[in-house]
């Protein structure tokens, strides 16, 4: 894990505002004022994982993970300023509550089983019970990109029927807190979106009122071979727009590849996407963090010449 002080990261490049945009999306984290590490998502939520395993069995019966915990164990992103707490879900009547580690809610009759799951011999609530859950406490963005996910299917596309399961919990719940949130938030949410920066692109696009673009869309030659997919595409413009996080590369690499081989692969693929007549548009996390710059780079690619 690379340290680095403020002087370290103004040396790269990095702004104050792309500080604070790493720190809020984890890619930092604040080690003391001025001093700074890289984060490992995995890592943090092998500790709730590790957290949860020690918690629990003080936790009695009846019991089951929900809200941040839940959506550990069911692969979907949370805010990692939300991980340093165990949050579970039990019938017994009475106020919710907990302590410093745990967060509990409780509900006066048992969970209804179709909203349960046991993922490695642990009780959670099932991945659209804890959708609708962790939408009514977490940001309106950070909603829209756990839910952007929790609608996404790993075989391309949006899940079938998961939205209007997420949808019936946030009806049955409707008379609680943050519920009109998060329906706005399903609203706003899109299973094809592959990643939260692609999440945070789209939702960034809307603040910045740029023309909202189509998202996955493929690229064909003349005889309609694929060439390959684009992020983003705005195709009256033949612009394509490719968000360039590391885990992204990371996934992209084949058995027995460096990043420099993923590397060279992608630009091949650019260039023959651009042979085609299409524009390819790159960002980064950090270029995220100056919002209306990029928005203004790609808005300068969508004008007719």
């Amino acid at each position: 894990m690379t340290t680095y002080l403020r002087s370290d990261l103004a040396d790269l490049g990095v702004t104050r505002t792309a500080v604070r945009t790493r720190l809020r999306e984890g890619d930092l984290v604040r080690l003391r004022l001025g001093g700074y590490s890289d984060n490992d998502p995995v890592m943090l939520r092998e500790r709730h994982r590790q957290l949860v395993a020690v918690t629990l069995p003080r936790l009695g019966p009846g019991t089951s993970l929900s809200h941040v915990s839940a959506a550990v164990l069911h692969g979907l992103p949370v805010p990692d300023a939300h991980l340093g707490r165990v949050t579970a879900t039990r019938w017994r009547a009475g106020a919710g509550g907990g302590n410093g580690s745990v967060s509990l809610h409780t509900f006066s009759r048992p969970l209804d089983p179709a909203d349960c799951d046991l993922i490695d011999g642990v009780p959670v609530t099932s991945r659209s019970r804890t959708a609708a859950d962790l939408a009514m406490v977490v940001s309106l963005r950070d909603a829209v990109v756990m839910l952007d996910a929790a609608l996404h299917d790993p075989c391309g596309g949006e899940a079938i029927g998961v939205r209007e399961e997420i949808a019936r919990h946030l009806h049955e719940a409707r008379s609680r807190r943050g519920a009109g949130r998060a329906r706005r938030a399903l609203q706003l949410a899109d299973g094809r979106a592959e990643s939260p920066l692609e999440s945070h692109s789209r939702l960034t696009f809307d603040e910045q009122g740029l023309p909202r673009p189509d998202l996955q869309i493929d690229i064909r030659d003349a005889w309609g071979h694929l060439i390959g997919r684009g992020d983003f595409g705005w195709r009256e413009a033949r612009v394509i727009g490719e968000c360039d996080g590391r885990i992204k590369y990371r996934d992209l690499a084949r058995p027995g590849e460096d990043p420099l081989d993923v590397l060279m692969r992608e630009k091949r693929r650019e260039n023959e996407i651009q042979a085609l007549g299409w524009t390819v548009v790159r960002w980064t996390w950090d270029d995220l963090a100056q919002p209306r710059i990029l928005c203004r780079r790609i808005a300068s690619l969508l004008i007719p010449s």
